[in-house]
């Protein structure tokens, strides 16, 4: 089983952050002292700005393989810059599977991701900042760890 990530999404939301940062610095450039509100939407908004254009450049695609045959799940994290990095995690150095939930359900931005805990107690997230398909739903991300988990023979 290989699931891939989908950075067409993760571009459309970086393009969307710089977009709305960009208005917040408009309006907040003339600000008068530290305490004004203009001065709050400055600060937002080039956070903003600066978010967006940091993830329009690092670009991350991320690829996690299930490779039963070898006995091993493989990530693959490729970025536009920086160190790329291969992970292969071995069936016998993993101890469990873990779902962590990011978010509110208030208003309807909960994520959830696997996590491998390994023997030495470390635990890696698979999906990390990528989007991924099934990503926001609580049922495929339960099917997953029940897939791996299989797998594995847990």
């Amino acid at each position: 089983m290989k699931l891939n990530s989908r950075p067409d999404l993760n571009f459309i939301i970086s393009t969307c952050i710089l977009l709305a940062g960009l208005p917040l610095v408009w309006l907040g450039r003339n600000y008068s002292g530290y305490s004004d509100n203009q001065f709050a939407a400055f600060c937002m908004g080039s956070f903003m700005v600066i978010l967006g254009l940091f993830t329009l450049v690092v670009r991350e695609k991320r690829s996690i393989e299930l490779d039963e045959e070898h006995k091993r799940i493989v990530i693959d994290i490729k970025r536009r810059f920086w160190k790329c990095q291969h992970i292969v995690i071995p069936f016998n150095q993993i101890t469990n599977f873990t779902i962590l939930r990011q978010g509110k359900s208030s208003n309807f931005s909960v994520y959830y991701d696997l996590g491998v805990v390994l023997r030495n107690g470390k635990t890696i997230y698979l999906f990390g900042g990528s989007a991924f398909d099934g990503r926001m739903s609580e049922q495929f991300i339960e099917n997953l760890k029940m897939q791996f988990e299989q797998a594995v023979s847990l």
